[in-house]
């Protein structure tokens, strides 16, 4: 559960550094957030966003994790698995390009933790956590300039 809680870190400081980025890849991305997130769950109790977040963070992981890359690894290898199955998560994440590279790049991330731990409890908890702490910031923190 701790690895799972420090695992999110590195991604949600990624996402902090995104939406403070005058990039204008990351300037698109932070308006996209403002038209899509703020609107759908801006007015959501802290509760909901945490329910929220765990359903993500352990639906996805069992079946992004759990039933593709650990059926896959058992076909084909671990390496080939991670890199389809955290392909797929991109692709189901598919909002623009780039944030569907970034599902991607998260994606392999949280399986090479799957991988690292043994545990799929592990990108779950780094999953929900992650999602959690990063709709909190930016509906309830963050304000665009």
């Amino acid at each position: 559960m701790t690895v799972g809680i420090a695992a999110a870190i590195p991604p949600f400081a990624f996402f902090i550094w995104t939406l403070h980025s005058e990039l204008r890849l990351c300037l698109h991305h932070r308006h996209l957030f403002e038209s899509l997130l703020r609107p759908w769950f801006g007015n959501w109790s802290v509760l909901q966003l945490l329910v929220l977040s765990v359903i993500a963070g352990v639906s996805e992981e069992v079946f992004f994790r759990g039933a593709i890359q650990g059926s896959l690894a058992d076909r084909v290898n671990a390496i080939p698995a991670l890199v389809l199955a955290s392909a797929l998560f991109g692709a189901c994440h598919l909002l623009t390009w780039t944030y569907a590279l970034i599902a991607a790049g998260i994606g392999a991330y949280l399986g090479l933790l799957w991988i690292w731990t043994g545990n799929l409890l592990t990108p779950m908890v780094t999953h929900a956590v992650y999602d959690f702490a990063a709709l909190l910031y930016f509906l309830r923190a963050f304000r665009s300039r």
